[in-house]
């Protein structure tokens, strides 16, 4: 660097000069900014950041063990944090638009919609659906708790446009229920009650470091107490996340109320015409 500086300073127009400096500058504000302060910096109003989620799930009565893609969409922020989502799942054929109080499905079935009201009002507003492994990957303080348990770093491949370096760790339950106290695990179970269990997770994280790519493999534990299912276990999980485009411009809009039909009246409507 020394030698480059010292060469364009004996030859180069000052034009050169300033693009030196630039490339300087952007690279000691990447350095000097960690990936939990740079998390908290895409939390602008009517901004957000595109998510494609995979995942693999295996049981006793299924065996999927290479991830298949979930759903996609993105995800809006404000300065709070998350504050929309708006996510597509191939399979079955369902579009999910949430906002912190509002819960919508829209089913592509034609057969399964009401022939004037499009989209259901859920009564159940659950988490917002941006987690890997228990991971929520948009929640500085559940990125800051992973990030203390890295294990290895190395260099990664180029994701959206950007080369990144690989954070790999194992995180307990307890550690993630630190710092997320809602977490639940299995159906309905709480961290505490099984503490000592992990997640093995990897991030790839750019050199604006921002995630592009969230990685994980856990077991859900077998709290229901099914015989059917392993004693330990109910599944073993992987999911895999990628995310693209942070900072992009995006509002997310509730569908119009006249196109929305409770979950009641839905299936009032439903049980009418079966």
């Amino acid at each position: 660097m020394a030698l480059t500086v010292a060469v364009l300073a004996a030859g180069t127009p000052s034009s050169a000069h300033a693009a030196l400096d630039q490339h300087i500058t952007a690279n000691q504000a990447a350095v000097a900014l960690d990936p939990v302060a740079a998390l908290k910096r895409q939390f602008v109003k009517r901004h957000g950041v595109r998510i494609t989620v995979y995942s693999a799930s295996t049981t006793v009565a299924s065996d999927s063990r290479k991830p298949t893609k979930e759903s996609a969409g993105v995800v809006e922020f404000d300065k709070g944090g998350v504050m929309a989502t708006d996510l597509t799942y191939p399979s079955p054929g369902s579009r999910y638009i949430q906002t912190r109080k509002r819960f919508y499905e829209y089913d592509k079935d034609p057969a399964l919609r009401h022939p004037k009201k499009k989209w259901v009002l859920i009564d159940l507003q659950p988490p917002f659906l941006i987690e890997v492994g228990h991971i929520r990957v948009t929640d500085p303080a559940t990125l800051k708790a992973v990030l203390a348990t890295t294990a290895r770093t190395q260099p990664g491949p180029v994701y959206d446009g950007t080369r990144t370096t690989l954070y790999e760790g194992v995180i307990t339950f307890a550690e993630l229920g630190k710092a997320y106290p809602k977490m639940n695990i299995g159906f309905g179970a709480k961290p505490e009650d099984y503490p000592d269990w992990t997640v093995s997770w990897k991030l790839w994280i750019g050199q604006d470091q921002l995630v592009r790519r969230a990685w994980s493999a856990w077991r859900e534990p077998n709290n229901t107490k099914n015989e059917s299912f392993p004693d330990e276990y109910i599944s073993a999980e992987i999911a895999d996340i990628r995310l693209s485009r942070w900072g992009m411009k995006l509002h997310i809009s509730q569908p119009p109320a006249h196109q929305v039909i409770t979950a009641k009246e839905y299936t009032k409507w439903r049980d009418a015409h079966s």
